[in-house]
């Protein structure tokens, strides 16, 4: 069974001074300057102090070899009724943020 978190909004404003990016003795790259702006751009998505979402991975590939093997059919994921509406509010926001997009592969789950 699947439980869906109750995520309370975080209780500290986190200011741009916050980000921290690169060494910590060289704060003159240009580079760097960037990045914080691009973060600070989509700080919404990305940061948060107190009960904030954990940082994201990294450079991540997630690519499984599956040789030739076609999908196996299955049936649609139940979900209990008292946690679809928040399940559906869960997607659409990570659909809207672009954080997920929806899956063309017929490798995808369905819900």
């Amino acid at each position: 069974m699947a439980v869906l978190p109750e995520v309370t909004a975080t209780t500290e404003e986190v200011k741009i001074e916050d980000i921290q990016v690169g060494d910590p003795g060289d704060s003159s790259s240009e580079e760097a300057e960037k990045l914080v702006q691009i973060i600070w751009c989509y700080r919404h998505l990305l940061i948060g102090k107190g009960n904030a979402l954990s940082p994201a991975a990294r450079g991540v590939v997630c690519d499984i070899d599956v040789g030739g093997a076609k999908p196996v059919a299955q049936r649609v994921q139940k979900v209990a009724s008292q946690l679809r509406e928040k399940l559906s509010d869960l997607i659409k926001g990570l659909l809207s943020t672009k954080i997920i997009r929806v899956s063309t592969s017929p490798w995808h789950r369905r819900l």
